[in-house]
Formats: C-alpha cells, sequence, structure tokens
C-alpha cells in the first residue's frame, strides 16, 4: 500500500484516467480478480435460469414471464391481463372475431375496455366470457414481481429468476445488472456491486457506463468487430433509417468506420459526447468473421454492448443470453440464446438481429484474467484515492 501511495504522488494530478465514477480500493480489485472464476459461475448460471424459465414457462403458458419494460402495450396490469387471457383462452379470440372485434387493436387496450363492451353490447358473450375468466387468476398471472418489493431502487438485487405465476419486467441491460449481482453476492463483494449499479442508475442505466465501471475494477476490455473492410458498407445500409424528427443520430447505427479508426488508432471507443472506453484489446475479436477465437471462449462471463451501447448482451463460454425491451408479452423471442457470431445475426448467430438493428460493432468487457491473460495489478493511486488502472 506504501508503495502504491508513494507511485500516486510522484504523478501529475492529469494521470487521472478512471472511465467511471465508481471509486475502488486495491483490495476490491485484487479479490476481484481472485474469485473471478465462483463470480462467473455464479453470473451464468443465473443466466442459464433466465433462458430455462423463460422457455418452460413460455411452453406452459403461452405467453413470456419475462415482458419489456419499454413497450407501452403492456405498461400496466389491466393491458397484461387482457393478453395473458387471450393466450390462455384461445377460444376467446374465436369468438371476438366472430364479432369482428378488434380484440388485440386500440378500441379495447384493457381487459376492462373489452368488459364493457361485452356486458354492454354483447350480453350473451359476456356470460360465456365470464365462464372463460372464473379459474384463470388474472390478477396474479398479470402483477409485476417489482410491484410487492419495497425498495424497487434496489430490485436489481432482488428479482431473481423463477417459475411462480408473477411476471418480470426485464430489457437488455436489466438482465445483464440482476446477474452480475448475483455473481457479486455469492462472492461477497455485495458492497462494490452497490457501488456500481449506483452509478449506473445514475445515468439512466447506460450499458457502456456499466462496462466502464467493470474496468476500473480490473475487467478487461476488448473491441469487437467481426470484419473492418464492411465498415463503410455497413454505415452506409443503417443510414438508411434516418433518426427521430428534431435529432441528428439515430442509436441503431453503429458508426463502424470512425468507431474503428479511433480504437485502431487512438486505443478508445467513442461513446458520442460521453468519457470513452479504453480499450485493452484491439485484435482478439477483430476480423474474425464466423471463427469465435477460442481464446474469448474461453471466458466463463463477458457483457457486451453494441452501437455505443444501444443493446447490451450477457453471456459465458462464448454464448449470448440475451433480453429485448420492446418484444410483445407473447413473443418467443423476448429471452434469446445464441452462439456469439454477430455477423450472422439473422441466421441464428448472437448477438440477435431484427429488420433494421444490426449488431455488428461494439466493446466486450470479461473479468480479469477470464481469458487466460495476467490480471491488471494495482499500480496507482488518484488524488480521489482510488485505484486508477490505466494511468495514460
Amino acid at each position: 500500500m506504501k508503495l502504491l501511495l508513494l507511485i500516486a504522488a510522484l504523478l501529475p494530478s492529469s494521470a487521472f484516467a478512471r472511465m467511471s465514477e465508481a471509486c475502488f480500493t486495491p483490495e476490491e480489485v485484487r479479490k476481484m480478480a481472485e474469485v473471478r472464476s465462483d463470480f462467473s459461475l455464479a453470473a451464468a448460471k443465473c443466466l442459464k435460469s433466465y433462458a430455462g424459465t423463460h422457455a418452460s414457462f413460455y411452453k406452459e403458458n403461452g405467453y413470456s414471464k419475462y415482458f419489456g419494460n419499454r413497450n407501452k402495450a403492456i405498461d400496466t396490469q389491466e393491458k397484461r391481463k387482457k393478453i395473458i387471457l387471450l393466450a390462455v383462452r384461445p377460444r376467446l379470440p374465436k369468438m371476438l372475431q366472430d364479432d369482428e372485434i378488434e380484440y388485440i387493436g386500440n378500441d379495447y387496450p384493457t381487459l376492462a375496455d373489452l368488459e364493457n363492451y361485452l356486458r354492454t353490447e354483447k350480453p350473451k358473450r359476456y356470460k360465456e366470457y365470464l365462464g372463460m375468466v372464473t379459474t384463470v387468476k388474472l390478477d396474479e398471472r398479470a402483477r409485476d414481481e417489482m410491484q410487492d418489493l419495497p425498495d424497487l431502487a434496489d430490485s436489481v438485487n432482488v428479482l431473481r429468476p423463477n417459475l411462480g405465476p408473477k411476471l418480470q419486467n426485464i430489457s437488455c441491460v436489466d438482465m445483464a445488472r440482476r446477474c452480475l449481482s448475483e455473481g457479486f453476492k455469492q462472492v461477497g463483494m455485495e458492497d462494490t456491486w452497490r457501488k456500481i449499479d449506483r452509478e449506473v442508475r445514475a445515468r439512466d442505466l447506460d450499458g457502456t457506463y456499466l462496462q466502464k465501471a467493470l474496468a476500473d475494477l480490473g475487467w478487461k476490455t476488448l473491441y469487437w468487430n467481426p470484419d473492418t473492410s464492411k465498415n463503410a458498407e455497413w454505415d452506409t445500409e443503417e443510414q438508411q433509417h434516418p433518426p427521430e424528427e428534431g435529432k441528428t443520430w439515430n442509436p441503431v447505427w453503429g458508426g463502424h468506420a470512425q468507431r474503428w479508426a479511433m480504437v485502431r488508432d487512438r486505443g478508445y471507443y467513442s461513446v458520442g459526447t460521453k468519457f470513452p472506453i479504453y480499450i485493452d484489446d484491439k485484435q482478439t475479436l477483430v476480423d474474425f468473421g464466423s471463427n469465435t477465437p477460442r481464446s474469448f471462449q474461453a471466458a466463463a462471463f463477458f457483457l457486451g454492448t453494441a452501437h455505443s451501447g444501444y443493446h447490451v448482451f450477457p453471456g459465458f463460454y462464448g454464448r449470448v443470453i440475451e433480453a429485448h425491451s420492446m418484444r410483445a408479452l407473447t413473443a418467443k423471442e423476448n429471452i434469446e440464446v445464441s452462439e456469439f457470431d454477430p455477423i450472422n445475426g439473422l441466421k441464428g448467430g448472437g448477438p440477435r438481429w431484427t429488420n433494421f438493428e444490426h449488431y455488428r460493432s461494439g466493446v466486450i468487457v470479461v473479468p480479469p484474467g477470464a481469458m487466460g491473460d495476467r490480471p491488471f495489478a494495482p499500480a496507482v493511486i488518484d488524488s480521489q484515492g482510488c485505484v486508477d488502472l490505466r494511468p495514460h
């Protein structure tokens, strides 16, 4: 410790190179390296549990237990009740179709709207409808587990995969945060995790900021891009989708050529106007095509972002398990499992593409030493009393 303080005293104040406001001690950095295997095992187990419970629940019920928290069509319990009822009582849609009712449209967005229509306009159908809903327990099925938590801000440290009837809201970054939380919990580093997550929540759950904080704790940063020769082609294709009115940038654009130039020439990945991500490795996951490097497949846990944080995807041993925040409640793809093969995102590789969201480059972080390399050795304590692992 005396050596660390001596080095810090000899460095000018401009040596500050931490990427986040999360402040870690040498003991925290050292412990992260020591417990990386147990941490990765617990975090990966959490991801597998999400994928398993999603598959089991969907097979049994016909809708997902995990619903996207940015989807306005399912953002209330009443809206979800209607969709769940239509899924578990398949005769109901047919009955309503006979009456030419747009039962999934905006005319009847909630179950109460639908009930009111049947009660006033189709009393005979209403009696039949009551028989259908008697044993469904819609209130319990449509309830978000988060509603029952005393501290909503702490929900990421509480919500876990389970087969109970209540729903769980989800997004790509939230599933990643919940499984990171589980990993830190299992290795006795809950205070470290709360320190990280507090800063991430203060920045609107920014996935790249989460990566920065983990990097400050000793995680290795890698730039990924399966084929840099196609950067200009990809940029042109993606810009066929214009930004929203009043904006100049569409978040789904990768900015592949510009960001690769910055990584290659300056050693950092640009995230717009925010502080960039320093890149430790700009070779392993570059120009690999569909042949994922074995050294990366050896990482027992990783956290990736695509297109400057537009999408977040965790995984382990070269497999991606990702959640989505805008899918329908009845979508089987709310949680997807695939091999890390970003160039084939429409053909079964991951992270998975949509029709116009093609994830082609970004940043991945892995726990210290997870790819067989030596972890960082804490060498500098900055003026704020925090470990600085990259004092450029």
